[in-house]
């Protein structure tokens, strides 16, 4: 699959099964699902979750509110009750969780949030973004950015795949194999985008996009050994 993107709604059902289809072909550790209502549950897997809405999330005594753009993270084996019902889309990784949610530690916490209010803006060669699950978090292999999209340059990631969901905005984004061929395809609120590595990608303006990074196992470990992490 290298070389391939999809473009589809997660909300519908088919298109969430070929979207995750896809990106489990791209990395057989990841895989997509989509959420609606007041129970969240991974079962096995680490779940790294978007808010589409507003909720709060209860686990045993602790609550905590949660707007759109959020990311959430929850380890194997626990469920949080989400009031009132709320839409997430969830990246669901398959490898061992990170250590600080293992086992016991990950069910003493119950979820990770990371708030979209919390990260600081800055400029970047696609628009302005915020850093909600920063790529400096070596703990995790998944990560993710809030951008509002804005002369987007055309990129390629070829050791990791790429999400960009629209949550606001519509417009024509270009994909295609290298830079110097790139097509347009029609993306609206609601879509999602799925780049395979080596892909090249580059928004439209206009848009706000929750861009997930998937890094593969290799590129996980090569980015822990440059940053002399245990």
């Amino acid at each position: 699959m290298q070389g391939k993107y999809v473009v589809a709604d997660p909300r519908q059902a088919d298109s969430l099964k070929q979207l995750s289809k896809a990106i489990t072909a791209w990395d057989p550790l990841f895989s997509l699902r989509f959420s609606r209502g007041e129970s969240l549950y991974g079962g096995i897997l680490t779940s790294y979750g978007l808010s589409v809405g507003s909720t709060t999330l209860v686990y045993r005594d602790r609550r905590e509110a949660v707007e759109p753009g959020d990311a959430v993270v929850m380890p194997p084996s626990v469920r949080v009750a989400a009031q009132p019902a709320a839409d997430f889309l969830w990246v669901c990784y398959e490898g061992l969780p990170p250590a600080h949610l293992s086992g016991p530690n990950g069910i003493a916490a119950g979820f990770e949030r990371f708030a979209l209010a919390s990260a600081t803006q800055e400029s970047t060669d696609q628009g302005r973004c915020r850093r909600v699950l920063p790529t400096t978090d070596l703990r995790h292999r998944v990560h993710c950015n809030l951008v509002e999209t804005e002369n987007g340059a055309p990129h390629a990631g070829t050791d990791l795949v790429e999400l960009h969901y629209v949550l606001t905005g519509q417009g024509e984004a270009r994909v295609g194999p290298s830079p110097d061929q790139l097509g347009g395809v029609l993306v609206s609120e609601g879509a999602l985008i799925a780049i395979g590595p080596g892909v090249s990608f580059a928004p439209c303006n206009g848009l706000v996009l929750c861009t997930w990074f998937l890094f593969s196992e290799m590129a996980h470990r090569r980015r822990v050994r440059a940053a002399g992490v245990a």
